[in-house]
């Protein structure tokens, strides 16, 4: 009796919370965009809501409590640190980054705690590929007609292009076209499991297209790795092996092969900027630059710098946050609040992993997630994402309710065989 007592008084609390952290999301939604908007560039925005109904609806039945306590807490502690500084320095933007960092990071706790509810798991996923689907079928036909236009959303100088034309006509910027990233993966193994195949096979082949001709570079090259990745985990012991050598082969050797190929794919996108980026990087293999003349290097040596100018708070003890590069998350925690936010950040990231991992029982499902983890390390390292909540909830919320939903459709599908 006492136990089902603290079970209710538990859903309670997780409720309250949810409803609490939902007021300021509800409020931006109707203060500062238009339906089309909403219904195009921020359409994730509608999923954000969805989750929480689903979580109001469904967290009713809980057997057990999945909350990693632990992963909470280093969150909490990080998120505490973090934001004392960003209001120390008046930054009204990374202040309402962070608050939509917490409320993703919150959801993502409200899919771990009913990682067991088939129902909303699946109305979760049906959901979002409504809503994903809008959203890259509006980009797409953007981007076609302006090649690289998702690069002017995250302009300094905006408005000047244009960004409330395109965002009305459903462009996604650069947190959704990031996000999309997480999908790849995921989709792929989606596959074997969905009926209508070749819904799942078109969406791929547009979020592919978004990602391609939004201008992105660094979303682009981690997009082919986890395609790479994905099939990597595919290969027998044997065809690994070869793969490991030939890789080597190419890392020892790519002086002859690496470069053209660069140049090569550089020719091929109809982005100026992104042909840029890798003409760039074929410089770097071949020899003809360094890697310290890229500019997203200086400012990850900025970043570095601040760190090292007060290596456990950070420059925000001295109050200037300027000091920091601004376009690596780690780099830039390290540089802003130093080892006091770093740590316990790192330490939630990892804790978070491992209780996904733990969560999902399918050894296929498993190394999914372990590819997503590694490509949102490598994004934190390259780019900024604590003001960008798309990724995050790309990550940790969606990620897993598919794979939830994906483990538990397959062993319905074994009984329905076995009966």
């Amino acid at each position: 009796m006492n136990k089902n007592k603290y079970i209710k008084q538990q859903n309670n609390d997780l409720e309250l919370y949810c409803g609490i952290m939902l007021i300021p999301l509800v409020f931006c939604a109707i203060a500062n965009y238009t339906f089309v908007s909403f219904f195009g560039g921020y359409i994730l925005f509608g999923v954000y809501m969805f989750s929480f109904v689903c979580l109001l609806i469904f967290n009713r039945r809980q057997k057990n409590n999945n909350f990693d306590m632990k992963a909470l807490l280093a969150f909490l502690s990080f998120e505490l640190v973090y934001f004392f500084a960003i209001v120390s320095s008046r930054n009204t933007d990374a202040i309402f980054g962070i608050m939509f960092f917490s409320i993703a990071v919150l959801y993502a706790f409200g899919v771990l705690y009913n990682e067991t509810n088939f129902k909303m798991m699946k109305y979760i996923s049906i959901i979002f590929l409504i809503s994903i689907t809008v959203t890259v079928v509006l980009s797409v036909k953007v981007l076609i007609e302006q090649p690289g236009a998702s690069r002017i959303l995250a302009s300094k100088n905006f408005d000047v292009y244009g960004r409330g034309a395109l965002l009305k006509q459903g462009l996604a910027g650069f947190g959704i076209t990031y996000s999309l990233i997480f999908l790849i993966p995921v989709f792929i193994y989606w596959l074997k499991y969905i009926k209508k195949k070749i819904f799942l096979i078109l969406l791929l082949v547009l979020v592919s297209l978004n990602i391609i001709l939004s201008g992105y570079t660094t979303a682009f090259l981690l997009g082919v790795l986890a395609i790479c990745l994905y099939l990597f985990t595919k290969l027998n012991g044997h065809a690994k092996f070869f793969v490991v050598i030939f890789s080597l082969f190419l890392v020892v050797f790519q002086s002859y092969f690496l470069p053209d190929f660069f140049y090569y794919i550089a020719d091929l996108f109809g982005s100026e900027k992104m042909s840029e980026h890798l003409v760039e990087i074929a410089d770097i293999l071949a020899g003809k630059s360094s890697i310290f003349d890229l500019g997203r290097v200086d400012l990850l040596k900025q970043s570095w710098e601040a760190f090292l100018s007060n290596p456990i708070f950070g420059v925000i003890s001295s109050g200037e946050i300027s000091e920091v590069g601004g376009h690596s998350t780690f780099f830039d925690i390290l540089g802003t609040i130093g080892l006091v936010g770093i740590v316990p950040y790192c330490i939630f990231l990892r804790f978070f992993h491992n209780q996904v991992k733990k969560q999902i029982k399918n050894p296929m499902a498993k190394k999914i997630w372990t590819i997503e983890s590694v490509i949102f390390f490598a994004l934190q390292i390259l780019n900024p994402i604590l003001s960008n909540y798309e990724i995050v909830y790309s990550y940790m919320c969606i990620v897993p309710a598919i794979l939830f939903y994906i483990e538990m459709l397959g062993e319905q599908q074994i009984e329905a065989c076995t009966d």
